[in-house]
């Protein structure tokens, strides 16, 4: 339901209409808080199967596409990686991913943020954030993110679209355009796994199109109360990929050749 602005703009500009069909996952809402990516990427196949089972599309289908939001990137990455779709994976055309923590929560500059991915962590024991934070194992090597790095179908895809934002405080930069960071080259501990990190996800794009968009949404000062508290956590940016609607349909006018 998140995703409504997007898949809104994309149906009403996409050319052939009557044969495009939209999947608006419902499966997760009620277990990002608690479940493991991995248990989240289960549901999210078997939703995908069911739909297009349901939908006659299992052998009609000629492209598939993914379009995701913060978690949800690493969701539909962790459900690519499931049994339940590997004779899709021929089809896969365009994966988007709005301010995706593809390499997790580490060198992050919002203290808020990490103190609150701490304390729901450990409040409703939430597997995902464990993970997230790369601390559900004793090594960074031996974590779910750097295994799903190493066996991920990204590679897959025609075309890879990274869209980020500097103003989102919620998910480091870094983390969402998959690229190096100056804190991980000098960090000894979990530096060399996040290089390694990196490199499992670019080096077998080299037959994809990759972008990295950076978007600038220009947020001004509100004086809404609700909107001053995102300001303040650093939250407004990452729900406009979501909420802008000038955003939504500037992107979906100039990027819609990847979606047809």
């Amino acid at each position: 339901f998140d995703l409504r602005g997007i898949k809104n703009q994309l149906a009403l500009l996409h050319p052939d209409k009557a044969s495009a069909r939209y999947l608006l996952s419902a499966c997760n809402e009620q277990h990002t808080g608690t479940a493991s990516f991995e248990q989240l990427g289960e549901n999210l196949a078997r939703e995908i199967v069911t739909f297009m089972t349901q939908e006659g599309l299992l052998q009609s289908a000629q492209r598939i596409s993914f379009l995701c939001h913060s978690f949800g990137s690493i969701i539909a990455r962790a459900a690519l990686d499931s049994e339940q779709l590997r004779h899709l994976l021929p089809r896969m055309h365009t994966y988007l991913s709005f301010s995706g923590p593809h390499l997790g929560m580490l060198y992050f500059s919002n203290p808020l943020v990490e103190l609150g991915i701490w304390g729901f962590s450990k409040w409703r024991n939430a597997r995902c954030l464990t993970e997230l934070a790369l601390k559900d194992a004793k090594t960074a090597n031996a974590t779910y993110l750097y295994a799903l790095s190493k066996s991920d179908a990204l590679h897959r895809f025609r075309h890879i679209l990274l869209v980020s934002s500097s103003e989102d405080r919620y998910v480091p930069h870094h983390s969402a355009r998959i690229q190096l960071c100056d804190e991980a080259m000098h960090d000894h501990k979990h530096g060399p796994a996040f290089v390694s990190m990196v490199h499992n996800l670019l080096s077998p794009l080299e037959h994809s199109t990759v972008l990295h968009v950076d978007v600038c949404f220009g947020i001004v000062p509100s004086l809404r109360l609700a909107e001053q508290l995102d300001a303040a956590i650093g939250r407004t940016a990452h729900i406009s990929f979501l909420e802008n609607a000038s955003f939504l349909q500037v992107f979906s006018q100039a990027y819609l050749e990847y979606f047809v």
